[in-house]
C-alpha cells in the first residue's frame, strides 16, 4: 500500500469541497447583486451565531462520510455567503413568496441539512457493518 495515497485522497476531497463552496457562494452573491429586493426583504443579521455554525459545519465537512461532507459543504456555503452579505450591510432576500423573503444562501442551509438527514440511514448502516466486521455486537 502507498502510505501517501490517503493524504492525496483527503487533499482531493478538500479541493472538491472548496470548489463547490466557492461556486455556491459566488452564485448567491451574484443573485443578490442582480435581482431586485423589496425594501422589506432586507434583513439585518448579526454575527453572533456565525462562529458556532461555522464550527459545527467544519466538523461535518471533515466527516468520513461523503453525503455528510456534501451537506456540510452546502450549509457552509450558505453561512459564509450570508455572513459576507451581512458584513456589507443588510442581507438581501431576493426571492419572495407571499410575505416570506429569502435568498439562495437560505436555500443552501436547508438543502445541506436535508442532504445530511437523508444520509443518516446509510451512515448508520455503514457504521453497523464496520462494527460487525470488527466483532462488535
Amino acid at each position: 500500500e502507498n502510505p501517501g495515497a490517503e493524504n492525496i485522497m483527503v487533499t482531493k476531497t478538500l479541493v472538491r469541497s472548496c470548489v463547490l463552496l466557492c461556486a455556491l457562494i459566488a452564485a448567491d452573491q451574484l443573485l443578490k447583486l442582480l435581482l431586485p429586493t423589496p425594501y422589506w426583504g432586507m434583513d439585518p443579521r448579526g454575527f453572533s451565531p456565525v462562529a458556532v455554525g461555522l464550527g459545527i459545519v467544519f466538523a461535518l465537512i471533515l466527516a468520513a462520510y461523503p453525503p455528510v461532507r456534501l451537506g456540510g459543504t452546502i450549509m457552509l456555503a450558505g453561512i459564509v455567503s450570508n455572513t459576507l452579505s451581512a458584513s456589507k450591510g443588510d442581507v438581501a432576500n431576493t426571492f419572495v413568496i407571499g410575505d416570506r423573503a429569502f435568498n439562495l444562501a437560505d436555500i443552501m442551509l436547508v438543502a445541506g441539512f436535508l442532504v445530511m438527514v437523508a444520509s443518516f440511514p446509510a451512515v448508520v448502516k455503514d457504521m453497523r457493518e464496520r462494527g460487525t466486521a470488527r466483532g462488535w455486537k
